[in-house]
C-alpha cells in the first residue's frame, strides 16, 4: 500500500512538522518497493510486531554491512561482559568526520552499520582488501536471494534495528550512500591499520 503512513504508524510519534511527515511517507513508500509483500512489511513495521521486516536487497537498494572497526569507531567499555551500544552522537560524529552521507541503520547488539547503497553495488563488492574487516555488500545481482532486515522509517531508537539518521526530504538521491566514497574511506582505514 503506498500513500500516507498507515494509521497505526501515525500514532508511534507525536505530531511532526509537515516536511518531516512527507519525508517519512516518501521513505516508507520507497522502502516498501523492496518488499515481497507490502501488506506483510507494513504489519511487521507496526508497534508490537518488532518494527522491522525483511526486504529484498537489489530492488531499490543494496545493503553494505560495515564493522565499527573498519570505520574506526571505538566500542565503549563492556558492562557485565556485554558490549555497550555506541552512543548515536559518537556514530554521527564519526560518519561526519569521514564524510559519509546516506541512510544507515544498526542494532545495539552487534558492532555493524548497514548502509543503503544503489542497487547493483554488489556487482563490484566484496572488495578483496576489505574482507578481513568483514565488509559485505548484499544485493540482487546474483542468483541468490538476499533478504535483509530493515527497520521501519519511524524506528530511530534501539536496541533492535533502528535508523542512526532520520530520513531527510531529499529522496533516494540523499538516502543512498556513495559506495565509491565508502570504498575509499574503508580502504584508507584498512591500509592505515595494517
Amino acid at each position: 500500500m503506498t500513500g500516507p503512513l498507515p494509521h497505526t504508524a501515525r500514532h508511534v510519534r507525536p505530531p511532526m512538522p509537515a516536511e518531516e511527515r512527507q519525508a517519512l511517507e516518501a521513505a516508507w513508500n520507497w522502502l516498501l518497493r523492496a518488499a515481497d509483500s507490502q501488506r506483510v512489511a507494513e504489519r511487521e513495521w507496526e508497534p508490537g510486531h518488532g518494527g522491522r521486516t525483511l526486504l529484498r536487497a537489489g530492488k531499490t537498494f543494496d545493503v553494505l554491512r560495515v564493522t565499527y572497526r573498519a570505520l574506526g569507531v571505538r566500542l565503549p567499555d563492556r558492562a557485565g561482559g556485554r558490549p555497550l551500544p555506541v552512543p548515536r552522537p559518537d556514530l554521527l560524529g564519526r560518519l561526519a568526520e569521514l564524510g559519509i552521507t546516506g541512510m544507515v541503520y544498526r542494532t545495539d547488539y552487534r558492532p555493524y552499520l548497514y548502509f543503503l547503497v544503489p542497487p547493483g553495488t554488489d556487482r563490484t563488492w566484496p572488495k578483496p582488501r576489505l574482507l578481513r574487516d568483514q565488509v559485505e555488500c548484499v544485493g540482487g545481482s546474483y542468483a541468490d536471494v538476499h533478504l535483509v532486515g530493515v527497520p521501519s522509517p519511524l524506528c530511530t531508537e534501539g536496541p533492535h534495528l533502528h535508523w542512526v539518521r532520520p530520513f531527510g526530504p531529499g529522496g533516494p538521491a540523499e538516502w543512498l550512500a556513495d559506495p565509491e566514497h565508502l570504498h575509499q574511506v574503508l580502504l584508507e582505514r584498512a591500509e592505515a591499520t595494517v
